[in-house]
């Protein structure tokens, strides 16, 4: 909504980027037809957390809203990991590799580009094929029994 990026790569390999827009309170206000001068919250600058150095952050003390898990996941060729949305809801983006998902007798490939979301109440195996699987995970929390996504 209005914003540009660049980048200008100075290394040697390519650049990987990732970003996560959350709007200010005065946009998500208009958006939703709110007053928005009825709030001085002030939008800070960007903050840039570098995933590969530090492969997990926790966003609920730099973010309002249902986020609550911002990770890089590698897995090792043929290993897996269990994803369990008991109060949460998981989102993978592949990065890079190859693997399955499977959840309950369904079964789908990953391979770069793909994304899979499990709603709640849904329970994920991720299993790496012979390249290993990379992805971009995030957590979003749900308040159960209200059908809509918590906002605190």
């Amino acid at each position: 909504m209005g914003s540009r990026h660049g980048l200008h790569n100075t290394g040697d390999g390519n650049l990987d980027w990732l970003v996560i827009e959350i709007s200010s309170p005065h946009t998500a206000a208009a958006l939703f037809g709110l007053d928005h001068h009825a709030s001085e919250e002030r939008m800070s600058g960007a903050a840039v957390y570098p995933l590969t150095a530090n492969a997990e952050i926790d966003p609920t003390g730099i973010l309002t809203g249902p986020l609550r898990r911002i990770r890089m996941a590698v897995l090792k060729p043929h290993a897996a990991e269990t994803l369990t949305s008991d109060d949460t809801e998981h989102t993978v983006f592949v990065l890079r590799g190859s693997g399955t998902v499977t959840v309950g007798t369904a079964r789908a490939e990953l391979r770069p580009g793909v994304a899979v979301t499990l709603p709640l109440g849904a329970k994920g195996e991720f299993t790496a094929g012979a390249d290993g699987l990379e992805f971009f995970h995030t957590e979003l929390a749900v308040s159960i029994g209200s059908g809509k996504a918590d906002a605190a």
